[in-house]
């Protein structure tokens, strides 16, 4: 079985479109709100980053939860998004100061 079929079959491919449409809008939002409220462009940046490290959060969900009849949280799978969230968090604190 190639990669794009296990892809496929934990319906990766799916989730992954979904929150880029997600994000992209919210962004959209975002950049609007932030240009008629001035907030400063390390707010917007540091959305930036947590759509992206969303973005890697939503790939460790799918996987783990894409797969029809698999539907329990792993220890693996709460360690991966705790180090998820840790390093958007450092990286957010850093980009915003």
């Amino acid at each position: 079985m190639s990669v794009i079929d296990r892809l496929k079959e934990r319906n990766v491919l799916q989730w992954t479109a979904a929150y880029i449409g997600a994000a992209w809008l919210l962004l959209q939002l975002v950049d609007l709100a932030a240009r008629e409220w001035d907030w400063p462009p390390a707010a917007e940046r540091g959305l930036q980053v947590l759509a992206w490290f969303g973005l890697l959060l939503t790939l460790v969900v799918a996987w783990y939860h894409g797969e029809k009849g698999r539907q329990r949280v792993g220890s693996t799978e709460l360690v991966v998004i705790a180090l998820v969230l840790v390093v958007a968090g450092v990286a957010v604190r850093v980009l915003a100061s």
